[in-house]
């Protein structure tokens, strides 16, 4: 897997987590729909100033789509407990069948 698709990943697991919709994402980013799927499905590679909005709207740092390292809290978009908990049974279940694909993504790398 190269590195916009692990990016890719990274986007889609935050907006996930956030209860966003792509849509809802890029319209927090200002971004067009069209390009923001373009980005996550690493088909297009992203700019600096879009993923700095992209980190913005979702409230991670711009080092932790990059490369995985922890937000600015110390704490990474991994510690999903108490986001969990809020979830809806429909969120719930799309963020698992979520995780499921990028799970097989990465197995199909190694």
């Amino acid at each position: 897997m190269d590195e916009l698709q692990h990016i890719g990943n990274r986007i889609r697991i935050a907006w996930t987590m956030a209860g966003l919709s792509q849509a809802q994402l890029a319209e927090k980013a200002n971004l067009s729909f069209s390009s923001f799927v373009r980005y996550e499905r690493a088909e297009k590679t992203i700019d600096i100033i879009s993923l700095k909005r992209v980190a913005a709207a979702l409230g991670v740092s711009l080092a932790w789509i990059a490369d995985g390292d922890a937000d600015a809290n110390g704490t990474t978009v991994c510690d999903i407990d108490g986001h969990l908990s809020s979830f809806s049974s429909k969120q719930l279940d799309f963020f698992c069948r979520q995780m499921e694909a990028t799970a097989e993504n990465i197995y199909k790398c190694l």
